[in-house]
Formats: C-alpha cells, sequence, structure tokens
C-alpha cells in the first residue's frame, strides 16, 4: 500500500533514482494556512539532519553560531541574526573588515590572522574549522577553492564534501551514545548535540516543493492537494556493481523476490528517500494541528523529537561501517477521546506509522518495554485531582485512547546497511561475494529521521481529529 490515513490521508509515489517524489494529501479541511517556508524548512531538516533555528543547545551557549544549517540562506536576515550575531555570511565581510562579531567569538579568525599551530581552547571543544593559511589539505577540491574552510579535520576527510561545505553550513558535535534533549532555553530544545553533517550522504537535494493543487491564496480549499519534489543529484552509476547483488539487512532480495523485478538504484521505492513525501505531509499535518486549538493548549497540537541513544557513529564513519540509535517523539497539547476501541487504537496506528519508517526497528510507548518488569504497584500511576497522573507511564494513551496528557513514544533505527567496510553480500544467482559497497550513504539515519518521525506522528493525530470532529471546515 503506498496510502495512509483514513480522512487525513495521503498517497506517495517516487523512487529514489526516478525523475521526482510526489504525493496527493486528501482530506485536510479547507482554511488552513499554508506556509511554503515551514514546509520547505522542515524538508531541510531531513536533507542534513540538523537542527531549526529555534534550537537551543549546549553548543549554541558556548558558540552562538552558525545561524541553524540549511535553515535559511547567508543573504536572508531573520530572527536568527538577533539571536546569532555571527558569523556574518561568507560574502558579508572579508577577512580585513573586523566587525563587532570578531570581537564576540574571534574563531574562526580570519586567514593569515593566527596559524594553525596556535591551539586554543576554542580548538579543543569545537573542531573545525581548521586554518586556512597554514594547513594545506591534500585532498584539495573545487569546495576549498570556492570557500576555503572547513579544512579537513579529524573527523572526516577532505574528499566527504557535503552541502554543509558549500553553504558554510556548522553544526554541532558529539561523542555518540546519550545525547541530551532536555529543554536548555525555553521551549527552545536540543534536537540533537551533533554535527549531522559529517555523518549524512553527500547526496545535494533542494527538496523544493512544487504545490500543483489544492492551495490558493495561501489556504487549503479543502480540495486534493497534489505536490512533486523533483529528483536532481542522483548518480545511478553508483549502484551498477549492486544491479545482481543483494545487501545484508536490506530490502534488495525481498523486491526481488516478491516482484520479480526491482529498482537497484538507490534501493528504489525501499530507500530512504522516498521520506522526504512524508515530512512534506507532515508540514501540512503540523500546519493543520497548531492551528487546533484546545482547552489544554492554545497553541494547538505540536510535535517534537530528539535523539535520546546512538552508537559511536564518530567510530562507525572512521571504520567504514554504520550505527543505528532511539528518537523519542512528544506530542504537547492533544486532546481526550482520540482513537477508537480494539482495532484502530491510537496506541496501534501511531506503532503502524513508526514501524512503516524505514529503518525503524522498534517501537513502544509511555514505560515501554520498562513496564514489562515493573510491578503493578509500580507501574499503577498515581492520579492528580485533574485527571492526569503524576508520570505518565501510559505515555498519554490508555485503552488505545487518549488521555489529554503528552504522548511520548520512541523508535529505535537499525545501522544503515550500506557501508564501505567489505562484507558478504548474495548474488541474484546464489552466490556469496565480498564486496565494499560505494557511493554517497549516511553513517546512521537518526538525524534524518527526527523531522520523519515527527512527521508520521503529525499525520496520525490529524487524522484522528478529523475522525473525532468529522469537520467539513476547518475552525
Amino acid at each position: 500500500m503506498n496510502t495512509f490515513g483514513q480522512i487525513f490521508r495521503f498517497t506517495s509515489f517516487g523512487e529514489s533514482h526516478g525523475a521526482a517524489l510526489g504525493g496527493i494529501i486528501d482530506g485536510i479541511p479547507a482554511g488552513v494556512l499554508v506556509d511554503t517556508e515551514f514546509i520547505h524548512s522542515e524538508l531541510r531538516r531531513r536533507a542534513t539532519g540538523s537542527q531549526t533555528c529555534s534550537d537551543k543547545t549546549k553548543a549554541d551557549a558556548d558558540y552562538p553560531q552558525p545561524e541553524c544549517t540549511g535553515s535559511r540562506a547567508c543573504s536572508d536576515k531573520t530572527e536568527a541574526d538577533a539571536d546569532y550575531p555571527q558569523p556574518e555570511c561568507t560574502g558579508s565581510q572579508t577577512c580585513s573588515d573586523k566587525t563587532k562579531a570578531d570581537a564576540y567569538y574571534p574563531r574562526p579568525e580570519c586567514t593569515g590572522s593566527r596559524t594553525c599551530s596556535d591551539k586554543t581552547k576554542a580548538d579543543a571543544d569545537y573542531p573545525q574549522p581548521e586554518c586556512t593559511g597554514n594547513q594545506t589539505c591534500s585532498d584539495k577540491t573545487k569546495a576549498d577553492a570556492d570557500y576555503p574552510q572547513p579544512e579537513c579535520t579529524g573527523s572526516r576527510t577532505c574528499s566527504d564534501k557535503t552541502k554543509a561545505d558549500d553553504n558554510n553550513t556548522d553544526s554541532n558535535k558529539t561523542d555518540g551514545n546519550k545525547t541530551d534533549g532536555n529543554n536548555t532555553d525555553g521551549n527552545k530544545t536540543d534536537r540533537n548535540n551533533t554535527d549531522s553533517s559529517t555523518y549524512s550522504s553527500s547526496r545535494k537535494e533542494s527538496d523544493t516543493v512544487e504545490i500543483l493543487s489544492g492551495v490558493f491564496e495561501g489556504r487549503t480549499l479543502g480540495t486534493p492537494i497534489g505536490f512533486i519534489i523533483r529528483n536532481e543529484d542522483n548518480r545511478s552509476e553508483d549502484y551498477t556493481e549492486l544491479q545482481h547483488l543483494f545487501r545484508p539487512a536490506h530490502a534488495d532480495d525481498t523486491y526481488f523476490h516478491k516482484y520479480k523485478a526491482r529498482d537497484y538504484r538507490g534501493g528504489g521505492r525501499a530507500s530512504a528517500r522516498e521520506t522526504a513525501v512524508r515530512v512534506a505531509v507532515g508540514a501540512f499535518a503540523k500546519m493543520m494541528l497548531r492551528q487546533y486549538g484546545t482547552k489544554s493548549s492554545n497553541s494547538g497540537i505540536t510535535v517534537e523529537a530528539k535523539i535520546v541513544e546512538t552508537g559511536d557513529i564518530a567510530q562507525a564513519r572512521i571504520a567504514g561501517d554504520s550505527a543505528g540509535g532511539i528518537i523519542e517523539c512528544v506530542a504537547k497539547g492533544v486532546p481526550r477521546s482520540l482513537g477508537e476501541p480494539l482495532y484502530d487504537k491510537l496506541s496501534a496506528r501511531l506503532a503502524y506509522a513508526m514501524m512503516s519508517i524505514p529503518a525503524s526497528r522498534s517501537f513502544e510507548i509511555g514505560k515501554g518495554i520498562e513496564a514489562a518488569r515493573m510491578y503493578g504497584s509500580e507501574h499503577n500511576d498515581r492520579w492528580n485531582a485533574d485527571g492526569t497522573t503524576e508520570n505518565n507511564y501510559a505515555g498519554g494513551v490508555r485503552g488505545g485512547i487518549s488521555t489529554g496528557e503528552d504522548i511520548v513514544l520512541r523508535v529505535g533505527f537499525k545501522p544503515i546497511p550500506s557501508i564501505s567496510k567489505k562484507q558478504t553480500l548474495l548474488s541474484d544467482k546464489g552466490e556469496l561475494v565480498q564486496h565494499s559497497i560505494k557511493g554517497r550513504h549516511d553513517v546512521t539515519c537518526v538525524f534524518r529521521a527526527l523531522p520523519i518521525v515527527e512527521a508520521m506522528m503529525a499525520i496520525t493525530l490529524a487524522d484522528f481529529v478529523l475522525l473525532k470532529s468529522a469537520c467539513s471546515h476547518f475552525n
């Protein structure tokens, strides 16, 4: 099935290396305000696995820049400038133009202002960009000429050029394992304290959404919304060697045996590239939900995900390997009574939604598997007078119906199968072949998965909101 949902439902189409991806959203009410910039900002989060400008992190406190990776172009002056007054974008000042920002944040020094041997505390805490004047990288590329930083760091080789290099985008770093997802500034959250661009594929897609129908003068019409996202940077030749080989832990063989044919270029329909459509649809769902006021939240229903655990991503990258991780997603402002008894429980539909995401391997809600290890006297949450519970062990759903408390779920993701480390692949003739997979592949999927998990949560909640209200005009 390529369709998800009952009232708020969408159908997606397209493959990783086809001309385009696309979707049709049906059932969204008329009158929902549509913010196309928000849709594209969500897709940029998926493309880079990066945080948004509203996400305050520990790195931001130490280094109140960069403006968020991929969240805006350097020419786009926004509120982020007030929060992060530097670095001025690459073209906005030359190294001879000293500004107040230099005093606030004297790194990276302009080329020639210090040598690479002048190591400072900042270098240790935030090891890039490396100096440009005193260190030459053996792997010089066009990107070095156009934008001579970051030079090579210990975390990646210069040949691993990504969109972040071209756009002058710094993210934040982590040592893998546990990541801090606690609020650090009001409602601004550390979604992931990691330089995700280091661990993401260098495939560069603009992910521009072309809305074909269903939106007029900035609002939904209540008619089907059609859109496409064109593929612009697919390199099918990278997959020629996999034409007759099945990767371990991948859907190559299952698609082949089911359909007697498969698109080996990037995994075809099994590629996570299809999730760009989910994120775009999720953006529509989020726009609808944030306009849905409830007694518990005048700002509507909000959805936010964070990484709570990863493998040793840095070590996996060095070894030509990959790593998995766990994402937690929380929905706030959810009203009571969403969900149907027995076979259409909210918890069941959320599990269905999350387990449809490529590479997802586990799902739990509330205390999850930990509840199986508790006594009833421990798990029986104490009531508050207003009908909420002290600890929300149920994760916002009891009997398959929402309680009005935060919905809290976690999704586990497996390591990505496509690794450069040599491994045994199976040919379509039944032969075992030692092979090192080439091409552009992520070290982990958890950074890109953040907006995907949020999207599937938002889409599921939007569907149940409409099932509950069955309204013809959105108010």
